[in-house]
């Protein structure tokens, strides 16, 4: 199974947490009775606070729901904390005339989940527009914001831009922040957020007007960034669906598709609309599912599908073959042979940096 779908079990939690009625409590019947909630996993954690919000709202009134609650009131607090960082920092970009495109959390908790304290976040997801990095990273420097270590030891320096997305930065202990400059790992050429940028949507956080994704390109990025996760995710399910709900008709399903097919990552999206259209949480329109299952795809996509869902994925074969990959998206999905060419000089200056 790929390592992004949620288990059997996680399915049941996400039914309990996205169904109605009676469907819902059925579900959490049986996730309850199978589950030690001591000894969740941080995943399913995540979702409490939604859970506890839609059996309430199903009419469940069990003792249970009471700790799940504190995990809601928990998620609430912690999410203020950083809308209020965010403001603050979003004030001091916007007076260094760097544009800012606020991704993900924060986005989902304000605007399409029902409550905003049942989306967690761990951190805040800013983008600008890479030419205006060095301002952006200027004002984070002159505010406190200093950039966290990778876990493989890896610090900041100008030449991670050219490998990575984004970094994280951290203001003291309180506040964490995901500066990215590529909204996504898997499409960081030059022009790869362009059309994003123009179908943005004015969004505001507390006082301060900012810009976000449309609901499309946030619905393929939210199922983007569970592909590309190092480990399994299960919140992009409740995400999408909240995305799906909220949006209605203005998901724009060509869209949607020419930007997975440009981005190539039909196989992947495939794989999730599926689980999203077999599970009942949403349906996904016909023609798109149609559309999806018609496109073909090239052997480096699915390649890179393959390795990606490997079961032993820091093994060293895998990760050359991630580096591999890495090499081949950096160089917007160079032919099979100057990839190759170019893959000891990407090694070289990765070694570098």
């Amino acid at each position: 199974m790929p390592s992004f779908l949620p288990s059997p079990h996680q399915s049941l939690l996400l039914g309990a947490a996205l169904s109605d009625g009676p469907t819902a409590v059925r579900a959490w019947e049986r996730w309850r009775h199978a589950t030690d909630v001591d000894a969740l996993d941080p995943e399913s954690g995540r979702l409490l606070p939604l859970l506890v919000w839609n059996l309430r709202r199903s009419g469940v009134d069990h003792a249970t729901l009471v700790r799940y609650h504190s995990v809601h009131k928990k998620t609430w607090y912690r999410n203020q904390l950083s809308f209020r960082a965010l403001t603050s920092l979003l004030r001091l970009l916007r007076q260094a005339n760097v544009e800012t495109l606020v991704l993900k959390g924060v986005v989902l908790a304000l605007h399409y989940y029902p409550q905003v304290g049942l989306r967690p976040m761990n951190d805040v997801d800013v983008l600008v527009r890479s030419g205006q990095l060095e301002s952006a990273l200027r004002v984070l420097r002159a505010t406190g914001w200093a950039p966290v270590t990778l876990p493989n030891g890896r610090e900041f320096s100008s030449g991670a831009t050219g490998f990575y997305h984004s970094w994280g930065f951290r203001n003291g202990t309180t506040s964490e922040l995901d500066l990215h400059w590529h909204a996504s790992a898997d499409s960081c050429q030059w022009d790869a957020d362009e059309s994003s940028w123009d179908a943005s949507v004015p969004f505001a956080v507390g006082t301060e007007a900012t810009r976000t994704l449309d609901a499309t390109d946030l619905l393929l990025s939210i199922l983007v960034h569970a592909y590309a996760s190092h480990a399994p995710v299960i919140r992009w399910v409740a995400d999408a669906a909240m995305i799906m709900r909220a949006a209605g008709d203005d998901v724009d399903w060509d869209r949607f598709a020419d930007q997975a097919a440009r981005r190539r990552l039909v196989v992947p999206v495939r794989v999730a609309l599926r689980y999203l259209d077999d599970s009942g949480f949403v349906p996904i329109p016909i023609p798109t599912i149609r559309r999806f299952e018609a496109t073909r795809t090239g052997w480096m996509d699915r390649a890179e599908y393959a390795h990606r869902q490997s079961a032993r994925p820091y093994s060293l074969p895998n990760k050359i073959a991630r580096l591999w990959f890495w090499n081949w998206r950096l160089r917007g999905h160079a032919p099979s042979l100057s990839a190759a060419i170019s893959f000891p000089g990407f090694l070289r200056r990765y070694a570098a940096h």
